[in-house]
C-alpha cells in the first residue's frame, strides 16, 4: 500500500469538483493505496474567506433567498466533504515539508487544475514542490484551448517537470504536445472510475428532496437557453413529469440546493437529464439516463470537454441544435454501446493510473 497525496481545485458550490475528488480517493482506495487530499491557503484564500463569512452575515440576518439559497448549498457541500472528502490544509509547502517526505506519490487532478485564468493556479498545481520522479498528473484539464503568451514559459517548465501527464479532454493533449513535445495520456474523468453501484452508496439524507413521481433533472450552470427551457415545459406537459430544477452558479426562485449525495441519487432516478454542465453529462451516462446537452446561455456554446465526452461515447445526437423535441434526441441514445466503450475505457484509464503509481514509486525507490 501506498501513501498517495491528491492535490485538486477547492470548491464549495461545485457538484463536479466535490464528486471527482471523492471520486479519484475512491478509485486509489480500489488500487489498494491510501489516498489524502489536501489543499493550500493562501492571504487570498483568507480574504475571501472573511468576505464570505460577512456575505454569510448579511444574508442570515436579510434573509435574501440568493444568499438563503448559497448558504444551504455551501454547509451541504461542507458536510459532504467533511464525510467523503477529508482534506489536510496547508498554509504552505514549508508547513508541510516533513510530513510530505513520507509521501510515495504526488497526484494532481482533475478538473480545471491548469486553467491559468484561476487564481489558485501556480507552480504548486504542478507539483513542482515534489520530488519529479513522485509527481503524477491525472486527467487534468486546462479549461481554455490555448495558453496566454505571458503564461507559456511558467508552463513549459512546470508541464515539463511533471513524470507522468495524463488529461481528461483532446484539447488538452494538444496543449501539452505544444508546449513540451509529449504525448499525454486522455483518461477518463474520476467520476467515471466508479460504478453506478459504487455512486449509489453514498448515504441521501432522510428529509432529501428528490422527487417520488416522474422527474426532469434540469441542471443549468448558467440559466437555460430560452429556446430549451421552453421544451422541457413542453415535454413536461406532454408527459406529467416535473421539473427538478437544479442549482447551478446562478440562482432563481425554482432552483433547488442538492446535496452531492442528493445530486447523484436524483440523476440515477431521473426520467430525463437536461443539462449544459459536463459532469450533469457525466453522471447521465454512468446511470444510462435520457439526455439531452443544451449550449448554455451566455453564448459560450460548449465548451471543448462536454464535446470530447459526447464524441468518445457516440453521443452527438444528444447535443441539442435547435428545432428538435427533447424526448426525441433523449430517448434514441443505445445504452448497451455506450457502456460497452465506458467499461473499456475504465478499465485502460484504472489501468493507467496503477502502472504509473507503481513506476513512480519504483522510480522513487530507485533513487
Amino acid at each position: 500500500m501506498a501513501r498517495i497525496v491528491v492535490l485538486t481545485l477547492p470548491s464549495e458550490r461545485n457538484y463536479g469538483n466535490r464528486l471527482q475528488a471523492y471520486a479519484l480517493s475512491q478509485a486509489l482506495v480500489k488500487l489498494d493505496h491510501d489516498a489524502t487530499m489536501i489543499e493550500f491557503y493562501s492571504q487570498s484564500t483568507f480574504l475571501r474567506s472573511a468576505r464570505r463569512a460577512i456575505a454569510q452575515w448579511y444574508h442570515r440576518l436579510f434573509g435574501t433567498p440568493w444568499g438563503l439559497a448559497t448558504e444551504a448549498k455551501r454547509l451541504a457541500f461542507r458536510r459532504f466533504s467533511r464525510q467523503y472528502v477529508p482534506t489536510k490544509r496547508y498554509l504552505s509547502v514549508f508547513t508541510a515539508k516533513s510530513w510530505f517526505k513520507t509521501v510515495d506519490c504526488f497526484i494532481v487532478g482533475s478538473d480545471q487544475v491548469w486553467n491559468p485564468h484561476l487564481t489558485s493556479t501556480s507552480s504548486r498545481m504542478f507539483l513542482q514542490f515534489a520530488p519529479r520522479r513522485k509527481r503524477v498528473a491525472y486527467a487534468a484539464s486546462f479549461g481554455v484551448s490555448t495558453i496566454p503568451d505571458e503564461k507559456r514559459a511558467s508552463y513549459i517548465n512546470w508541464l515539463s517537470g511533471i513524470e507522468h501527464i495524463s488529461v481528461r479532454e483532446e484539447s488538452a493533449a494538444e496543449i501539452v504536445e505544444s508546449l513540451t513535445g509529449r504525448n499525454a495520456q486522455v483518461v477518463l474523468d474520476p467520476t467515471m472510475l466508479l460504478s453506478p453501484e459504487e455512486w449509489l452508496s453514498l448515504e441521501l439524507p432522510p428529509d432529501h428532496r428528490i422527487p417520488e413521481e416522474p422527474f426532469i433533472f434540469s441542471y443549468h450552470l448558467r440559466e437555460a437557453n430560452s429556446e430549451i427551457r421552453e421544451r422541457i415545459l413542453e415535454y413536461s406537459r406532454d408527459t406529467g413529469a416535473r421539473i427538478l430544477d437544479v442549482m447551478g452558479d446562478h440562482f432563481h426562485s425554482s432552483h433547488v440546493a442538492l446535496t452531492p449525495a442528493e445530486f447523484v441519487h436524483a440523476v440515477s432516478k431521473a426520467d430525463l437529464v437536461v443539462t449544459d454542465s459536463f459532469h450533469g453529462l457525466v453522471f447521465s451516462i454512468i446511470m444510462n439516463r435520457p439526455v439531452v446537452v443544451g449550449p448554455r446561455s451566455d453564448g459560450d456554446g460548449m465548451n471543448s470537454r462536454v464535446i470530447t465526452l459526447l464524441r468518445a461515447f457516440g453521443l452527438e445526437i444528444c447535443q441539442w441544435g435547435g428545432g428538435s423535441s427533447v424526448s426525441d434526441i433523449a430517448y434514441s441514445i443505445n445504452f448497451d454501446s455506450v457502456n460497452c466503450i465506458l467499461n473499456q475505457r475504465r478499465a485502460d484509464s484504472m489501468g493507467w493510473l496503477s502502472a504509473v503509481i507503481d513506476r513512480a514509486i519504483t522510480d522513487a525507490e530507485s533513487l
